[in-house]
C-alpha cells in the first residue's frame, strides 16, 4: 500500500500503474487479515480504506473497511496504553507505534466524515481517548508533532460531526462555542504548520492540508445558515432571515473565500495535492455560489463573481493531475452561467434541464443513469467518478 500511494504522489493522474501495486496487495488483504493481529497489516487497512480507496472514488466500501479496521485495533489492544507503558517508551519504539497507528486510524475515519456526512457513530470514545490513551509521545520528529497536531484537531472535529449529526442547525452559542475551539487550536498548534509554504518539505503536505481541514470544518459549522438564507431568498419568503443569521451566513461566505485564497497560493503540481485541493476548493466554491444567490441588491457581488471564475482557473490548472477537476470545472461553470443567464429573464426550467446537466456530465440524455451510483462514487474509479472525494 505505501508503494500505491507512493506511485500516485509521484506521478499525475494519466499513470494507472498504482493498480499493479495494488493488486499486489489486495493479495493479502482479504478476510483473513482481519484475524493476523499484525500492525503491519493493520497499518495497510489504514491506507488503503482511508486513502486509496477514497481516491477511487469508493466511500461506502472505505467506511466499511474503516470500521472493521477500528475494531481490529480494539482487539488487539492499540486504544490502551499504559502509564507504566508511556514512562518506559522511547522513540521509534513499539508502544509509540502502536500509538501512533491507533490516532491514525482516528483522524483517517474523522477526516473522512467531515464532507461525506458520516460522523463515526460513537465508534470512538472522544473524551476518554483525550485523557487515559492520549500517547503520541514527546519526540520532536516532524512525524510525531504531525499526528499530535492532527489528533488534537480531530477531538473537536469529532465532537462536532457527532452534535450535527443529531442536528445540523446548531444553536448560536454552540456554533460560537466550537468555533473559538477551532481557532484556539489553530493558535496554538505548531509553527512549523502555521505556513504551508515554508513549511519543512517533510511534512509541507500534511501542514497544506491540515490548513484546508480547519477552515473546511469552520465553514461546516456555519453552511446551513446560508442554506437557511439561500432557501429564504429563493422562496422569497416574507420572513426573511434574522440578523444573526444572516451574519452568520456571511462569516460562512468568508471563511469560503480565505479557503479559495489559500488554494491560489499555496498549491503545487502534485497528484496528491491536486486531489485535496480540488476536493476543498469544490466545497468552498459551492458556499460561494450560494452567497451569491441569495446575495440581497445591496450586496456588493463583484467579489464573489471573482472568486468563483479564480475557482475555475484553479479547476483547469490542476485537471493534468487531477483528471475529475475537469468535471467539476464544468459543473461550477454550469450553475454559474446559469445564474448570469437567469438574470436575462430566460427560464430556469430550459436552463436547468435534466438533459442539458446529463449532456454536460458526458452521457446520453436517453440511457439509464443510476444518480446515486456517480455522486456516491462505488460505481466507478477516479477516473470515471466526477469528483474524486479528497482525504
Amino acid at each position: 500500500m505505501v508503494l500505491t500511494l507512493g506511485y500516485i504522489a509521484a506521478n499525475d493522474d494519466s499513470q494507472p500503474g498504482h493498480g499493479i501495486y495494488f493488486a499486489r496487495a489486495s493479495k493479502h488483504l482479504g478476510m483473513s487479515c482481519f484475524a493476523s493481529g499484525h500492525i503491519y497489516t493493520l497499518q495497510a487497512l489504514a491506507l488503503y480504506s482511508g486513502y486509496y480507496l477514497h481516491y477511487l472514488n469508493r466511500p461506502n466500501m472505505a467506511s466499511a473497511i474503516m470500521g472493521a479496521a477500528h475494531r481490529m485495533a480494539v482487539a488487539m489492544g492499540l486504544h490502551q496504553v499504559t502509564p507504566s507503558l508511556k514512562a518506559s517508551s522511547s522513540p521509534g519504539s513499539n508502544v509509540d507505534a502502536r500509538a501512533g497507528t491507533w490516532w491514525s486510524l482516528f483522524c483517517l475515519d474523522v477526516w473522512a466524515g467531515t464532507t461525506l456526512g458520516r460522523p463515526i457513530g460513537g465508534m470512538w470514545d472522544v473524551e476518554s481517548m483525550a485523557s487515559s490513551s492520549m500517547h503520541l509521545g514527546a519526540n520532536l520528529d516532524y512525524q510525531s508533532i504531525s499526528i499530535r497536531t492532527s489528533a488534537s484537531f480531530c477531538r473537536i472535529a469529532a465532537r462536532i460531526q457527532d452534535r450535527m449529526a443529531r442536528l445540523p442547525l446548531l444553536l448560536p452559542n454552540e456554533l460560537k462555542q466550537f468555533n473559538q475551539e477551532l481557532l484556539a487550536w489553530h493558535a496554538d498548534i505548531h509553527p512549523i504548520f502555521r505556513d504551508p509554504k515554508h513549511s519543512p518539505e517533510p511534512i509541507r503536505l500534511a501542514s497544506l492540508i491540515l490548513q484546508y481541514r480547519y477552515l473546511d470544518q469552520r465553514m461546516t459549522l456555519y453552511r446551513p445558515y446560508l442554506l437557511l438564507r439561500s432557501l429564504g431568498a429563493s422562496s422569497r419568503s416574507e420572513h426573511s432571515p434574522r440578523n444573526d443569521t444572516a451574519a452568520i451566513a456571511d462569516t460562512c461566505v468568508t471563511i469560503a473565500r480565505e479557503t479559495i485564497e489559500l488554494i491560489k497560493a499555496n498549491w503545487y503540481p502534485n497528484q496528491l495535492v491536486a486531489w485535496n485541493s480540488s476536493w476543498f476548493l469544490f466545497q468552498a466554491v459551492l458556499v460561494v455560489l450560494l452567497g451569491l444567490s441569495s446575495a440581497t441588491p445591496e450586496t456588493d457581488v463583484q467579489p464573489l463573481e471573482r472568486e468563483i471564475e479564480e475557482s475555475l482557473r484553479l479547476f483547469n490548472e490542476m485537471c493534468r493531475w487531477r483528471g475529475p477537476a475537469a468535471h467539476t470545472h464544468d459543473l461550477i461553470q454550469f450553475i454559474y452561467e446559469s445564474r448570469a443567464l437567469e438574470e436575462h429573464d430566460l427560464g430556469v426550467e430550459e436552463l436547468l434541464s435534466d438533459e442539458a446537466l446529463m449532456i454536460l456530465l458526458g452521457f446520453e440524455p436517453n440511457s439509464e443513469l443510476a444518480w446515486a451510483g456517480l455522486f456516491d462514487g462505488e460505481q466507478g474509479s477516479s477516473e470515471s467518478g466526477m469528483f474524486g472525494f479528497g482525504l
